[in-house]
C-alpha cells in the first residue's frame, strides 16, 4: 500500500478493499457521518475536478461500498 491508501477489512467475508488517495478520503467523510451532499462539496474543494464528475464519482463510490455492505446510505434528510 502506497501513503494516503486504506484498507477496509469486510470481517463477514474476510474480503479486503484498498481505497486510494481519493477514496480513503471519502471514508474519513463517511466515518463522519457526513450527508452525501457534504462529501461531494468537501470533496471538490480540496480536489482540482469538475462538478460533475466529481459528484458522479463519489456516487459512484458510495453505491459500490453499499453495495458490498460496507457502508449504508440512507435517504433522511436531517431533522
Amino acid at each position: 500500500m502506497l501513503v494516503g491508501e486504506v484498507a477496509k477489512l469486510d470481517i463477514g467475508t474476510g474480503v479486503c478493499y484498498d481505497l486510494e488517495e481519493v477514496g480513503a478520503r471519502i471514508w474519513e467523510w463517511v466515518e463522519e457521518l457526513r450527508l452525501v451532499e457534504e462529501i461531494q462539496a468537501v470533496m471538490l474543494e480540496e480536489y482540482e475536478v469538475y462538478v460533475v464528475s466529481g459528484r458522479h464519482n463519489v456516487l459512484r463510490l458510495l453505491q459500490e461500498l453499499s453495495s458490498k455492505g460496507l457502508v449504508e446510505v440512507k435517504n433522511d434528510a436531517p431533522a
